[in-house]
């Protein structure tokens, strides 16, 4: 047994690099809560829904074009709390959000967002368009929202389109962990926990490339995945500034 566990641990991960998607949705509606576009037909790997913060009184409207103005989705604030109007978009299974941005019309208000259950972070602001960058690559749908606060007035949102980059989850650029340092996870067959060996915020994918588990790890910790089916399963995380990603076996 002892012999057989070398040889799984020892064997490589391959080096490989996906290709991206890039699209550029310019909004022409919203019906319940659902934002459509005109953006590349053959593409269904996005969804684009827009909701009411928790506690504001405006819902997302869709304002057609005027004059100079282009059409453009409204996501108002509320200044009192910043929870102001939403904009998420889903990706489908097997595909992760890389980068999102978007130039605005008029107000320029602080806009936050997140992906999956990953850590709120603010967007990138300059001049009028902003930019979102998941630096982690954490799969799952990624959520900005209005977050302006304070002042004598709800600053909006007003989007005409917005442009969205992704790529496939499970071929992300990843190092060999078996070479160098960078060792993510110290036990690649497990019964009830991973052990890890640096600190990261980490990511665990099924052979479907679905997140099924996420969290920030430190060096030396356990992470229960007693709930997770017998099968083979990718952990991904950054160690040192590199993404790593590490085959495991759950018995």
């Amino acid at each position: 047994m002892k012999k057989f566990y070398s040889l799984i641990a020892a064997v490589a991960l391959t080096t490989t690099v996906s290709a991206q998607t890039t699209i550029v949705a310019t909004i022409t509606g919203i019906n319940g809560g659902v934002v459509t576009t005109t953006n590349n037909p053959s593409d269904s790997n996005l969804t684009f829904t827009a909701a009411s913060g928790a506690s504001t009184a405006n819902p997302p409207a869709f304002f057609a074009a005027s004059g100079s103005t282009p059409a453009h989705l409204r996501l108002y604030s509320v200044r009192a709390d910043g929870e102001g109007n939403t904009f998420t978009i889903t990706p489908a299974a097997g595909k992760i959000i890389t980068s999102v941005s978007f130039t605005v019309l008029t107000d320029k208000p602080t806009v936050t967002y997140k992906v999956g259950t990953g850590a709120t972070q603010t967007a990138t602001l300059a001049d009028a368009t902003y930019t979102l960058t998941n630096t982690a690559e954490i799969a799952g749908a990624l959520t900005f929202k209005n977050a302006h606060t304070g002042g004598s007035s709800n600053l909006q949102v007003r989007i005409p389109a917005i442009t969205v980059t992704y790529k496939d989850a499970t071929t992300m650029a990843v190092v060999d962990a078996t070479k160098g340092k960078a060792n993510l996870v110290k036990n690649t067959i497990v019964s009830n926990e991973l052990i890890f060996g640096a600190a990261a915020k980490v990511s665990v994918y099924n052979t479907a490339g679905q997140v099924v588990k996420t969290a920030e790890v430190a060096e030396n910790s356990r992470l229960d995945v007693s709930s997770l089916a017998k099968g083979t399963y990718v952990v991904t995380g950054i160690v040192n500034g590199q993404t790593v990603s590490q085959k495991v076996i759950k018995k």
